[in-house]
Order: C-alpha cells, then structure tokens, then sequence
C-alpha cells in the first residue's frame, strides 16, 4: 500500500475502507467498492453504485491520485453509467 495510506492520509477515512489481497486493492466507500485496482494489470475500475455524489467522486479522485493514474473524473462521466474502467 502507498506510505500515504498507512499513515492514515490520503483516502483513509472513517466510512472509506481499503483491502489489498494478491494484488487487487478494493477501496470500499460504506458499502459501496468504489475503486478495485489490478497492479499486475495496471487497470482500475471505478464505481459509483449509483451514489453520483461529491464524495464519491472525490473519493474516486483520491483513489486514482493514490496509486499513479493521471486520470480525474467529475459527476458528469456517471450521467449515464455507475462504472468506468481506467487503463495507466
């Protein structure tokens, strides 16, 4: 996991939850896995569940600026889908 996280900056928060098993890190926002990343495969996959809001958009962005990709999104990309996946 990046340094940021363990040190409980970055996208850490009380609702936010982060899980890295064999590679794959899920971040969970409530109930909702807003972001999985593959690092063999370089991919991540973004999901609103349908919660468009602020945070999960900001959580998103956090979450892509945590682990490299150059990619920001905005409520706009999810006007008419709940996922989007993200190649480095």
């Amino acid at each position: 996991m990046p340094l940021m996280i363990q040190k409980g900056g970055g996208i850490r928060r009380n609702n936010t939850t982060i899980h890295d098993i064999d590679g794959i890190v899920v971040v969970t926002l409530h109930n909702t896995r807003i972001f999985t990343y593959n690092r063999k495969t370089c991919t991540a996959v973004l999901n609103t569940g349908g919660w468009n809001t602020p945070t999960t958009i900001r959580r998103m962005n956090e979450c892509l600026h945590e682990y490299g990709f150059h990619n920001r999104v905005c409520k706009a990309d999810f006007t008419d889908r709940t996922s989007l996946a993200i190649t480095e």
